[in-house]
């Protein structure tokens, strides 16, 4: 990567509308400030992210809530910026623009949370372009707002949306609508995200000083390509709930809600959203209409276990929405082979289930409503003993 450095004009450095001079050469390096313009140029042997497109990193320092103004221009390339605290995988604070500036050049607003060092990604949006460019950085003084526009959303409720070009974008690459929650230390909320427009993908994160901390993100747990995160709360005040796709351009309608998970979990180590369970582990779920139906038209999940030969498995079913049934077995040749169930357990309505298993290998817990036409919030607890 070649890189050459300019300083504007002082006076300029931190008004926004300030044209910078013609970038000169000068030594190179990876750092840029605010107030300088520097020219580089993509080469095979740089950095390449996913997609394959190459990049060069760029860091800056930078004050508490400044924007700081990105440009990126190139007449050989269509030029696209990313800046973030860190703007690898997992940067929900990231921000992304392809042709915010003039022609195919890229022009991003960012306003930071804290003082400390941010990174700039420069690169094209073509996977195999490459050439020279020049990446300016203007400091605009301070800027109060600077998250986007969130949607309200409470406990139990369910939202209908839809993705769309001129959305946010989060983690610097799918666009995003966010949605607000006043949350309280000690809740655990059940976050789900459905689409069958787009692969979803869901981010939960705690709000400080306007920017939004990645807390925790879910892209398959669902039923095929849908989200669902189970999140505990450490700490009172807003949180975001960030709607994406793990595909960039990701776009179509979606269904979001979210509830406050109840009792049943007070005193659990581990909430589990993942296809697999374990000893100590509790999945907290949802049945409804997004789920696979048996014959009877009842609504059902799977959940995974690998056991040992002799091993008693003990299982119990909780919800406050429907009557439970669970039961356990294998699936062999396709074929569903059950080795135990259980409709009313010693909590009513709930269900609970021992098993021993007969051979080492996998086996399937199936989380169902008794009768067709029940849904709702349940979890399933699997005994540490």
């Amino acid at each position: 990567m070649r890189r050459t450095l300019l300083l504007l004009a002082s006076q300029l450095a931190c008004i926004a509308a300030a044209q910078p001079a013609a970038a000169q050469p000068a030594a190179a390096q990876d750092t840029i400030r605010p107030g300088e313009s520097v020219t580089g140029a993509l080469a095979a042997s740089d950095r390449v992210v996913d997609d394959g497109s190459h990049y060069d990193l760029w860091r800056f320092p930078v004050l508490a809530r400044h924007r700081y103004r990105v440009t990126l221009r190139s007449d050989v390339f269509d030029a696209v910026v990313e800046v973030g605290p860190e703007t690898g995988m997992g940067c929900l604070a990231c921000r992304m623009d392809d042709d915010g500036g003039d022609g195919m050049n890229a022009s991003l607003a960012y306003t930071v949370a804290e003082d400390g060092t941010y990174e700039i990604r420069a690169k094209s949006y073509d996977e195999e372009a490459l050439g020279a460019y020049v990446l300016t950085l203007v400091d605009e003084g301070i800027h109060e707002s600077h998250e986007p526009a969130s949607t309200p959303i409470g406990a139990g409720e369910t939202v209908q949306g839809e993705l769309a070009p001129g959305d946010g974008r989060v983690r610097g690459r799918s666009f995003s609508d966010t949605y607000s929650y006043q949350g309280r230390a000690g809740e655990t909320l059940l976050v789900t995200l459905t689409s069958d427009a787009f692969d979803t993908s869901v981010y939960f994160g705690r709000v400080n000083l306007r920017v939004c901390r990645s807390m925790d993100g879910d892209d398959d747990s669902g039923e095929g390509t849908n989200s669902r995160l189970v999140v505990r709360l450490n700490e009172d005040g807003e949180h975001h709930v960030h709607v994406a796709s793990p595909v960039q351009g990701g776009l179509g309608a979606y269904t979001l809600r979210v509830e406050r998970v109840g009792a049943e979990l007070d005193g659990v180590d581990t909430v589990n959203t993942q296809s697999d369970l374990s000893r100590g582990s509790t999945v907290v779920s949802r049945l409804d209409g997004a789920d696979p139906r048996l014959e009877d038209g009842s609504f059902y999940e799977e959940w995974t276990y690998r056991g040992e030969a002799g091993e008693t498995l003990t299982l119990h079913m909780r919800s406050r929405d429907f009557d439970t049934y669970l039961s356990v077995g294998r699936i062999i040749n396709g074929v569903w082979k059950e080795l135990g169930h259980n409709d009313d357990g010693e909590a009513g309505t709930d269900s609970d289930l021992t098993v021993t298993l007969p051979a080492d290998g996998e086996y399937v817990v199936r989380a169902n409503v008794f009768g067709a036409g029940g849904s709702g919030r349940y979890s399933v607890v699997v005994d540490r003993s």
